[in-house]
């Protein structure tokens, strides 16, 4: 049998075999060599102390625990205990009982600088930045040489955005370490907040100078190249870089996918992001940002497939939620699934303004007024200082005929943003449509003065002259829109119209000649330039060529053929006018004018039997109309069958009276 002193002698000679197991990082080795010494000395904390060290060191920390606390238990007055054990709290996470121990070694050894820089760091974590100060400057008073401890309370200045501070501690740390790397790394992220660039840029460049090899520095000079000197050559440089030491690293995939995207080479973007993802498939802002690139290449199935990916991957954030909602809307225009992203970002954050303002213009764009206007209400309710909700939401007002409620939001968007030409566009509209012409005057040329260069305010203003019969002033407007924005058929065509009016005939026809030149597939322009030459020119080969080109355009706009079909009559070429007639109604059966003029066809080409019909059929549809009876009367009349027109005169006159209704009568009486 052994006796005690053998045993105390073989297991120290274990024990220091450990330790140097342990210095060569021979961690299983070491772990099997203190088992043997504490299997020897059970009563040794020293033995498990070291067996713990050597249990943090492989990342086995529920047995390091287990080992540290059985040191504490045989030796609770050593500090050291309580630090290391504190230490493997720290790295589960485990904030509070790391506080615990940490307070406890420094209680034991209130004069070891490490245990106030460890709790500082839980403090630090814990985001308890002034407590967080106070330990690191308890360590500096203990040790005032010790660059780290200057670094990390510097590190806390900024966290807490004392720049300052954080800069003079940095520089104490760089004066007592001038060649640590970490020092000048951190010294550049201050100088960046301070936008110090120069300064920022020297520091990451020293840190590279200092590390050449690490991936932390290059990605972080090549954040500051991208994001604030938009240098993105040499961002792009430094993130491959980066990359090369550290290709297993997602983040730098991604920041370099960010550079190729504001480089618009989305095929590049797309492959890092395609890496990023390869190396962290769920990580949610990877397959938003990918999806984002594959939107602007285009491919929408794969733009919806990321979006999604990431709303499954993170379900309760709204921006996914939202970015989805835009896409369903704007490119695919699937409304109903727009609104259900829509609807769930409100419910995810539902105090964000922008979210009710998307989905509200959902609703306008679906023509549902009273949701689209109960939204824009809440993003006023939220952010009442918008410009832009006072704007949509008075749009909202306009399109419901609410001009009184228009009129008060863009007159709050105006208040907001004074030197908006558009705003005052928009209540210039409200007030056009109230046929308030004065106020609307006042705003169109608010917003020429604010933007003398927007064609379509002198066309809108030149609209509000034309209704008030102020031709010269009118004409002028629609001449200065055209001759900024000369290729717009409709300046073209509002000013051909005014020239009309002024009894210009030619340069009506000018304007509408242009109007056509620029919008020849426009039935409209033909139509419109037909009666020119139908009504004033009496130019009816012209007028027939115009109409006839806008029937082809519009084949089934029943108004083309009632215009060809009076061009026909004029010359006297009544079976193409009675086609034409006869079309129209085919296209518009319940028109009881159609039949009117079809009928007075039938009665110059002498068919009286069925201009009548056509008489009665319009009679038919219009009972209470006096000028049918009227018509009916004048052909009754010129077939000498008095009593008949007698009768129609008489009831034409009961519907509406009048002088030449009654003399009508006393002719028809008379001849009878």
């Amino acid at each position: 049998m052994q006796d005690e002193t053998s045993i105390t002698d073989e297991s120290q000679k274990l024990f220091e075999l450990g330790i140097e197991q342990y210095d060569a990082e021979q961690y299983d080795d070491a772990l099997k060599t203190f088992a043997k010494a504490i299997e020897l000395a059970p009563e040794n904390a020293g033995y498990y102390h070291w067996r713990g060290c050597a249990y943090r060191e492989m990342k086995n920390y529920p047995h390091a625990l287990t080992d540290f606390s059985k040191a504490i238990e045989l030796d609770p007055e050593n500090s050291e205990h309580y630090n290391l054990r504190g230490v493997v709290y720290y790295r589960m996470d485990d904030y509070p009982n790391a506080l615990t121990d940490f307070s406890k070694a420094i209680e034991l050894n209130p004069e070891d600088t490490v245990y106030y820089s460890n709790r500082g760091g839980v403090y630090r974590n814990l985001e308890d930045y002034p407590n967080a100060l106070a330990d690191y400057g308890k360590a500096i008073e203990l040790e005032s040489d010790n660059a780290e401890h200057y670094k990390e309370r510097g590190r806390i200045y900024y966290r807490m955005e004392d720049y300052p501070n954080a800069l003079a501690d940095v520089n104490k740390a760089i004066e007592l370490e001038p060649d640590n790397a970490e020092h000048y790394n951190l010294r550049g992220i201050v100088y960046d907040h301070l936008e110090d660039y120069p300064n920022a840029l020297a520091d990451f460049s020293k840190a590279i100078q200092l590390e050449p090899d690490n991936p932390v520095y290059h990605n972080n000079r090549g954040n500051f190249y991208h994001y604030n000197m938009e240098d993105h050559p040499n961002a792009l440089a430094d993130y491959s870089k980066a990359i090369e030491l550290d290709p297993e690293s997602a983040t730098l995939y991604s920041n370099r996918g960010d550079v190729h995207y504001t480089l618009e080479d989305y095929p590049n973007a797309l492959a890092d992001f395609s890496k990023a993802i390869e190396l962290e498939p769920d990580n949610p802002v990877y397959h938003n940002n990918r999806g984002r690139i594959y939107y602007d290449l285009n491919d929408y199935p794969n733009t919806l497939a990321d979006y999604s990916k990431a709303i499954q991957l993170e379900p309760d954030n709204p921006v996914y939620h939202n970015n989805r909602g835009n896409f369903y809307h704007y490119n695919l225009e699937d409304h109903p699934n727009a609104l259900a992203d829509y609807g769930k970002a409100i419910e995810l954050a539902p105090e964000s303004a922008t979210l009710y303002s998307d989905r509200g213009t959902v609703f306008y764009t679906l023509e549902n007024y009273p949701n689209a206007l109960a939204d824009y209400s809440k993003a006023i309710e939220l952010e009442p200082d918008n410009t832009m909700y006072h704007k949509d939401r008075g749009n909202i007002y306009y399109n419901l005929e609410d001009y009184s409620s228009a009129l008060a939001d863009y007159g709050k968007a105006i208040e907001l943003e004074p030197d908006n030409s558009q705003h005052y566009n928009l209540r210039g509209n409200a007030y056009y449509a109230l046929e308030d012409y004065s106020n609307a005057l006042a705003d169109f040329s608010n917003a020429i003065e604010l933007a003398p260069k927007n064609a379509k305010l002198y066309n809108n203003r030149g609209n509000v002259y034309y209704d008030l019969k102020d031709y010269p002033n009118a004409l002028a407007d629609y001449s200065k829109a055209i001759g900024l924005e000369p290729d717009n058929p409709v300046y073209h065509n509002d000013r051909g119209v005014v020239y009309y009016y002024l009894e210009d005939y030619l340069n009506a026809l000018a304007d509408f000649s242009k109007t056509i030149e620029l919008e020849p597939d426009n039935a409209e322009h033909y139509k419109d330039r037909g009666n020119l030459y139908d009504n004033d020119l009496k130019d009816y080969p012209n007028a027939l060529a115009d109409f006839s080109k806008a029937v082809e355009l519009d084949p089934e706009n029943a108004e083309l053929y009632i215009w060809r079909g009076n061009v026909y009559c004029g010359m006297e070429d009544y079976p193409n006018a009675l086609a034409d007639f006869s079309k129209a109604i085919e296209l518009a059966p319940e028109n009881a004018e159609l039949y009117i003029w079809r009928g007075l066809v039938y009665d110059r080409m002498e068919d009286y039997p069925n201009a009548f019909t056509d008489f009665n059929k319009a009679i038919e549809l219009e009972p209470d109309n006096a000028e049918h009876y009227k018509d009916r009367g004048d052909v009754y009349f010129e077939q000498k069958d008095f009593p008949n027109a007698a009768k129609d005169f008489e009831k034409a006159y009961e519907l509406n009276p009048s002088d030449e209704l009654r003399e009508l009568i006393n002719k028809a009486k008379a001849a009878g």
